[in-house]
């Protein structure tokens, strides 16, 4: 009967699924390591030691740039067209003796307007007439996030609305 020496190797392919979701739920490195019960020494071993470990980690660490990316996009968007949303308070009411008679749900449409200093910098990077007035030192190819002539569209409206004075506290 032989005796083994050193530590049991851990690795198997339902830590490569683990590892996957901790790193799309926005887990660290340090994080996944020790979600896989493993030293961050082990994880970047297995990286190296393990081609299917390594796809898994690239792949995981893409998809998870995807989502952050098209998250921050849509938030973007909201914050240059403005939006609607619905706040709810929990009303509750008490007798006497302190204790819950009634509770009320109210509920307060809101609505957040345009940001405009956002709608200039959009106009300002997007608009080749003012591209031609930037300085040499600027970037002059800064447009971000919102490619698609629809949206340009609905930044020149909105910047139509800021020319003219409409858009004050929509």
């Amino acid at each position: 009967m032989s005796r083994q020496f050193g530590l049991k190797n851990k690795y198997n392919k339902d830590k490569c699924k683990k590892a996957y979701d901790l790193i799309l739920s926005g887990a660290k490195i340090f994080q996944v390591a020790e979600g896989l019960d493993i030293s961050r020494e082990t994880f970047y071993q297995w990286r190296i030691k393990h081609k299917e470990f390594a796809d898994i980690i690239e792949k995981a660490l893409s998809d998870y740039s995807d989502e952050v990316y098209e998250e921050v996009r849509i938030a973007y968007r909201k914050k240059i067209t403005g939006y609607d949303y619905t706040e709810t308070e929990t009303i509750r009411e008490l007798d006497k003796n302190n204790q819950p008679v009634k509770t009320k749900i109210k509920q307060t449409k809101k609505h957040i307007p345009p940001d405009t200093t956002l709608l200039i910098f959009e106009k300002k990077h997007r608009d080749p007439r003012y591209k031609e007035n930037l300085s040499a030192g600027e970037n002059k190819e800064n447009t971000i996030f919102l490619p698609d002539s629809e949206e340009s569209d609905l930044i020149e409206k909105l910047w139509n609305k800021i020319s003219s004075g409409k858009l004050k506290n929509e």
